[in-house]
């Protein structure tokens, strides 16, 4: 189905869902009983998995724009480049940590110095740390977290059958060996996957994105494949770039792995009142508190 024609059918199944039963009074719809049914969640997924663009789902929803749904109103004038100012009104932003964490790395004192590779400062770069993403989500909706980390039933079902490959293979590395460790406490730990990519582009040049989410659960990228952060180019060499990338990377999921705010940072530098005065005051606490009803919950993961 044609991209135009996939969003349009979402948004068609919506409308017939809220008004499948009403009947005309002059010009006017009456509503029917409401619907579960999201046409911004559909309007949106169509988006993240591909088969919209941004400004195909806004002519869409400018034509929706007579339901008086303010969300959708205000998504109606977003264009491509403008989609995260959208993002940032909504009520789910919340779930997302407070601010950025920003770190120091090698960068390229100019764009035109690429080339040559000799001019070079310390610079501020930033991302959105694992460990702060999984406990501000875990905070704002257990539902919303059981839905992008897993379930107890799914994180189960992944372990099983980790541990079932782990007996089935003669020599599967020591990531087998640590899922069937991990095994012994099904529906408690996360299974971390990791993707790295350059394919984005920014201004005719390649970005290479960092992103991580859960493997235990069959989402689309747009749910399932969480930003950790992105480097341009023109930014800083790509070897260096990138260990200075995976080494706050690494110390998140540490971080992670053992379910407490960490007392330091990437390169063991203590928070304090003058460094990350904010997490100073959350260092070692634990990430997750209280723990999610109904659901043992724990930090520990596995990266693969």
């Amino acid at each position: 189905m044609p991209p135009r024609q996939h969003a349009a059918a979402a948004a068609d199944a919506w409308a017939r869902e809220r008004y499948g039963s009403a009947k005309r009074t002059g010009r006017r719809l009456r509503p029917a009983a409401a619907s579960d049914l999201d046409v911004t969640e559909a309007l949106l997924a169509s988006i993240g998995e591909g088969d919209s663009s941004v400004a195909q789902v806004a002519k869409l929803a400018r034509t929706l724009g007579r339901l008086h749904d303010p969300t959708i109103a205000q998504l109606a004038g977003v264009r491509e480049r403008d989609l995260h100012k959208w993002c940032a009104k909504q009520p789910w932003r919340q779930s997302l940590p407070a601010e950025l964490y920003a770190f120091s790395m090698q960068k390229f004192t100019a764009a035109s110095d690429r080339d040559c590779g000799t001019a070079m400062a310390v610079g501020v770069h930033y991302c959105i740390l694992p460990h702060e993403l999984f406990a501000s989500v875990a905070a704002y909706s257990a539902e919303l977290w059981q839905f992008l980390f897993g379930n107890a039933a799914e994180l189960k079902e992944w372990w099983q059958s980790a541990a079932e490959r782990a007996r089935s293979t003669a020599d599967g590395g020591p990531w087998c060996t640590a899922a069937a460790d991990c095994s012994s406490g099904l529906g408690h730990c996360v299974p971390i996957g990791i993707h790295g990519d350059d394919a984005g582009g920014h201004a005719n040049e390649k970005v290479t994105v960092v992103t991580w989410g859960s493997v235990a659960v069959a989402r689309s990228t747009l749910d399932s494949r969480f930003v950790f952060t992105m480097l341009k180019g023109s930014e800083a060499p790509a070897e260096a770039g990138l260990r200075s990338i995976l080494r706050v990377l690494a110390w998140s999921l540490n971080a992670l792995a053992e379910g407490t705010w960490p007392a330091a940072d990437e390169s063991g530098r203590p928070f304090d009142a003058n460094h990350h005065p904010g997490r100073a005051k959350l260092a070692g606490r634990p990430l997750v508190q209280p723990a999610i009803p109904g659901e043992p919950l724990s930090t520990n993961l596995l990266t693969i």
